[in-house]
């Protein structure tokens, strides 16, 4: 296999990146970019402490753990040493400072987060690193903590806050989670989180998702550390720490968004000492993918670190003659250039040359086509998607002092595109198709965003105000059109036929979509005693809409607004109600409506939601609960005309209930079920109305089983996901059916001359179930045929 960045003969020149150039690029960027780091939010944020008497090492991990703080230091430090009880409102740096107060140790802050030295007047000392993260997760090298759920996350503006406090449902996947249940990209997420199914699952293209039954927008609902970024290719999971899923509208969170919810991948940061991973990725279809993690501080004092991830390789598909190439390669720099400005800076690159496979539709009689092989390939040789996406990031953060600081992040994120697809179309009852081809050349999808933020933790009176104010600005443009769609032959279904290229010949593509969104927002949190809080948030955005398949450019000024209660009856348990507007971007017309790539307007939607989450077993286990109804204007592609616009209301209701953590002894689960009453309202059609929405399923439900086997180092997995009927139509006439798929994995973990190894065995699709993974827009997509997979790594 070739471990080269693949590079498609399509692109013009000033967009490619050979081997050589990819490096020059990773190294200016390492060298001389400016640092772009993540916000410490939990560091100058007071919040109500309980530790009781006991040992030092202890309550000081548990501090960390609940503060969302990285905290190194060498054991032997605090060996023997016990803390007094502590209570209040304190800082992180604060409560530790007081936690350590006569034990000859002090806190000392490094690149990726604090450090304990002792007392000396250099104030230095030689670390061994045990590392404490925000969620109780063990970092990457650092020995295993009671439970891999997680108790804090970056929810949009508010910045980073304990998921207890929050009146939103929010699910963190951890690093830990991830490899546990073998995630390698967006799709595979599906088996962590009831509310999540796949939208778009073409093989050889890319991932998308519904939340709560609602579908992302691919432009305006996927983050990457808080900046937008556009998710038509292949998102890389080499260098990701941790997802996070928000459920439900995030209007006044993220701004301008479809109100399904929001996806936000958090990267790797360097680690306080030096880590180097390698990892090969193996299946029984031929995937062959190496990888090296490598980091730690570049200085002597700690403060200034890097964090690089490389990987390239062939990926194969459970489909015939579908396969990808691919390299990748990522830098991440953290520079604590003060005691109270941190700065980090990320730059990455991507890229994938492969063949695909086409969707089916329902045939000429309204039905899903039987009988179809899923692994049987029915594309065409020339039919390929290769893409090249280079991103940037900045930003920094200023700790003012104790009670105000400042943030400012901003990205640049280019994603460049050649699309040949061989489509099919017209089925008959026999199988015999239409062979469509379609083909567009120099596609671009340049997404540049920026964030200014300023939060403040102040007390007026009795009632603790933490506010957030501050100004966003995002723009998008998207590049692609003059593209050949036209029928160029025939084949079938039981029976393929490959036939030459046609040599269709695109033109070149112009400017077709422009959203400019500027944005200002501010929020008070407020806390009023140990019981209650209430959240109260606006949002004000300038929205610029221009498309080129529109007559007109939308432009206005929509201000959202967001309320909130929680109230905590005991410290382990918050109940909560919200109410939330937002402005979602119209969704954009698919390649068989008669009005092709039609935008349409922006539209508002509203959410109201009330929950309950728990913690149990001293946080080992987080248990939520979510009744919520969402309205939104409903879009989707009218049979009798063809053309794809707004046909009346959407009503999303659901129950939502989930589960993660460590119940008993060695077992961890991931669970959760989602059961929704999705309905379609007011659509001027009586045959529709009352109707569930295309493509949605009203019943969802996830296991993830992580057990020890009493053998040491050995944990065995078992996974169940199931989903209920898919509508294909607007009058819910033709269904795809429920299913239910389970995976089995083992993973051994072991030292080798003192470093850390493992090895993963996944089974996706044990029983090898034939099943439609999504419908929507009259396509259908098979899911996974039975899949043998393996995951080595070890440290060096």
């Amino acid at each position: 296999m070739n471990w080269k960045i693949f590079m498609s003969s399509s692109f013009v020149s000033p967009r490619k990146l050979s081997p050589l150039v990819l490096g020059l690029h990773l190294a200016m960027a390492s060298v001389g970019g400016a640092a772009f780091f993540a916000s410490p939010s939990a560091l100058a944020q007071q919040s109500s402490v309980n530790i009781p008497a006991g040992p030092l090492s202890a309550s000081l991990n548990s501090l960390a753990q609940q503060r969302g703080v990285v905290l190194s230091y060498d054991p032997a430090l605090l060996d023997g040493l016990n803390n007094t009880a502590l209570n209040g409102q304190y800082t992180f740096e604060q409560a530790a400072t007081k936690l350590l107060a006569g034990s000859g140790v002090a806190l000392q802050p490094t690149s990726a987060g604090y450090t304990l030295v002792k007392n000396s007047p250099a104030g230095t000392s030689t670390l061994k690193a045990v590392t404490v993260t925000a969620e109780g997760e063990p970092a990457y090298g650092a020995a295993a903590a009671a439970g891999f759920s997680a108790k804090n996350a970056k929810i949009g503006v508010l910045g980073e806050r304990s998921l207890l406090e929050t009146p939103f449902s929010v699910n963190v996947i951890s690093a830990e989670q991830l490899e546990n249940a073998g995630v390698k990209n967006l799709a595979n997420l599906v088996r962590l989180d009831p509310s999540l199914t796949s939208s778009f699952s073409a093989v050889g293209y890319y991932d998308a998702i519904s939340i709560r039954g609602l579908s992302l927008n691919n432009w305006t609902n996927y983050y990457k550390n808080g900046l937008l970024f556009a998710n038509q290719a292949k998102t890389p999971f080499e260098n990701i720490e941790r997802v996070e899923v928000m459920r439900g509208l995030t209007g006044f969170l993220q701004g301008f968004a479809a109100p399904g919810g929001a996806i936000n991948y958090v990267t790797e940061r360097p680690t306080p000492t030096w880590q180097r991973k390698a990892e090969i990725v193996v299946d029984e279809f031929g995937t062959f993918m190496p990888g090296i993690d490598v980091g730690g501080p570049l200085t002597e004092d700690g403060r200034l670190g890097i964090r690089i991830n490389a990987a390239g390789g062939q990926e194969n598909f459970f489909v015939d003659e579908v396969e990808t190439d691919r390299g990748f390669a990522s830098v991440a720099l953290d520079w604590l250039a003060t005691d109270r400005l941190t700065i980090q800076f990320d730059a990455q690159v991507d890229q994938r040359e492969g063949t695909t496979q086409p969707s089916l539709e329902l045939n000429t009689n309204g039905q899903v086509p039987q009988g179809v092989d899923p692994s049987k390939y029915l594309g065409q040789p020339w039919a390929t998607y290769d893409t090249l996406t280079r991103e940037y990031a900045l930003a920094a953060d200023l700790r003012i002092n104790d009670q105000w600081k400042a943030s400012f992040k901003i990205n640049d994120a280019h994603l460049y595109r050649d699309d040949f697809s061989a489509n099919i179309g017209n089925i008959q009852a026999n199988g015999d198709f239409d062979i469509q081809e379609y083909k567009s050349i120099g596609e671009v999808r340049d997404s540049r965003n920026m964030e200014f933020a300023v939060r403040g933790d102040l007390t007026l009176g009795t009632v603790r105000h933490e506010v957030a104010a501050g100004y966003t600005q995002r723009k998008l443009a998207a590049v692609f059109g003059n593209s050949v769609f036209r029928t160029v032959g025939t084949s079938n279904l039981y029976n393929h036929v490959i036939i030459a290229d046609p040599n269709g010949v695109p033109g070149a593509p112009s400017l077709a979509i422009l959203n400019r969104d500027k944005g200002v927002f501010i929020s008070d949190f407020m806390t009023f005693n140990d019981k209650w809080q209430a959240l109260l948030g606006l949002r004000s955005s300038d929205v610029e809409f221009f498309s080129a398949f529109s007559p007109t450019v939308y432009e206005d000024t929509v201000t959202t607004p967001t309320a909130a209660l929680i109230y905590k009856p005991v410290p382990s348990t918050s109940i909560y109600a919200s109410y939330v507007e937002g402005l979602e971007q119209g969704g954009t017309a698919p390649a068989s409506a008669n009005n092709r790539n039609e935008q349409l307007e922006p539209v508002t939607a509203e959410q109201t939601e009330i929950g309950v989450k728990t913690e149990w077993f001293n946080g080992g286990l987080v248990t939520t609960a979510a009744l919520f109804e969402t309205e939104v204007p409903l879009s989707y592609l009218d049979q009798a005309s063809n053309v794809f616009g707004y046909f009346g209301t959407r009503r999303h209701r659901g129950l939502e209930l989930t589960g993660t953590g460590q119940v008993w002894e060695g077992g961890r689960i991931n669970a959760g079920l989602v059961a929704l009453d999705a309905k379609s309202l007011n659509t001027g059609t009586p045959a529709n109305d009352g109707k569930v929405p295309q493509g949605v399923s009203e019943r969802q439900a996830t296991l993830w089983l992580d057990q020890a086997t009493g053998v040491r180092g050995l944990t065995a997995q078992f996974g169940l996901r199931h989903s209920g009927k898919r509508a294909l139509d607007a009058q819910n006439s033709v269904f795809l059916p429920a299913w239910t798929v389970a995976d089995v994995g083992l993973r051994y973990a072991t030292q080798l001359q003192g470093k850390n190894a493992s090895v993963g065995l996944l089974v996706q699709n044990v029983t090898d179930k034939t099943y439609f993974n999504e419908g929507s827009f009259r396509n259908i997509y098979f899911g996974s045929k039975r899949a043998l997979s393996l995951t080595a790594s070890f440290e060096f």
